[in-house]
């Protein structure tokens, strides 16, 4: 957890930073895009920014459907590990965990209301 806190700030200050750098170019070259024809590498580092973001909001979604106390306890666990690889690995195994239980509820759901779609289209007919 504090470690994705960390990771968090990292990325926020970057984001300062290219704002910063970007209010410094003169308007023309920042609506047309540099003009050594980097258009490429923004689009990439657009693209690699939006699966940031994505790949972050999945991980706060998981972490809302985990009690607090399993998180908690999770972490003390880990921070236990003295071995910075075996705690990498427990923390990923645990994350996939996670991830595959809130999977699971995610589809229950829709496996219900699907079904309740279906009883309801049968009462209509």
């Amino acid at each position: 957890m504090a470690r994705e806190k960390e990771r968090l700030k990292k990325e926020e200050e970057e984001k300062l930073e290219v704002e910063e750098e970007e209010e410094d170019e003169p308007p023309l070259q920042r609506r047309r895009g540099q003009h050594s024809g980097s258009k490429d590498e923004e689009m990439e580092k657009r693209i690699s920014e939006w699966v940031a973001k994505l790949s972050r909001g999945e991980e706060e979604e998981v972490t809302m459907y985990i009690p607090k106390d399993e998180q908690e306890a999770a972490m003390k666990e880990w921070e236990a590990e003295g071995d910075v690889l075996k705690r990498q690995a427990m923390e990923d195994e645990k994350r996939m965990e996670w991830k595959l239980a809130m999977m699971r509820e995610k589809k229950k759901k829709v496996d219900a209301a699907s079904e309740a779609v279906k009883d309801l289209e049968e009462v209509h007919d």
